[in-house]
């Protein structure tokens, strides 16, 4: 079976409000999601699970290959990706600084 490579981009940093110039605390997780060959996989179920509450989203990779978690809570959290023809791919203990 091939394999997923996930290329997950974490932003630890807290995001600033334009409009009224405060700061928020939760961030984001984006990526992309490519096979071995580095062709990207259209449709593929990404998961972000929260270790701690157990609340997970779920999100589906774009024409690009693309996906986007905005709005995440500080904390632990295990990302999944699975598509059609593919092994899953689990990365625990990815962690979104406080």
């Amino acid at each position: 079976m091939n394999r997923i490579r996930a290329f997950v981009a974490v932003c630890l940093f807290s995001l600033v409000l334009s409009s009224a110039n405060a700061q928020d605390y939760r961030g984001k997780v984006q990526g992309v999601v490519a096979d071995s060959s580095q062709a990207v996989l259209v449709g593929a179920k990404v998961s972000l699970a929260n270790d701690k509450t157990g609340i997970v989203s779920v999100k589906e990779t774009n024409a690009s290959g693309r996906y986007f978690f905005d709005l995440v809570d500080p904390g632990e959290y295990t990302i999944s990706v699975e598509a059609a023809g593919f092994s899953k791919f689990v990365q625990q203990n990815m962690s979104r600084a406080e």
